[in-house]
């Protein structure tokens, strides 16, 4: 089994930091980065890390600048990490 689909399959287990270690691995041999950057960024999305998260996305983004789901995904974390309620924060 590839890389790939070891984090592929990690994820959908819901197994995130494991899943996510091995995806840094994959990042630090230098093997197809921007696949390896994506799913990390993937994870730190659904681990709700939206900095971390938009930082992976952005790497994506450095290496293809049309990868159309890292776009997607970094303009939603970025609103989310945009978001403000002042009701919220002023009881």
């Amino acid at each position: 089994m590839n890389t790939f689909q070891e984090i592929a399959n990690l994820y959908g287990q819901n197994k995130l930091e494991e899943a996510r270690q091995l995806a840094t691995i994959w990042i630090e041999s230098g093997e197809n980065e921007e696949e390896a950057y994506f799913w990390r960024g993937k994870i730190n999305y659904r681990q709700q890390k939206w900095g971390e998260a938009m930082n992976d996305f952005g790497k994506v983004l450095e290496i293809n600048q049309h990868h159309q789901e890292a776009k997607t995904h970094w303009e939603m974390a970025s609103e989310i990490l945009a978001f403000y309620h002042s009701d919220l924060l002023n009881p």
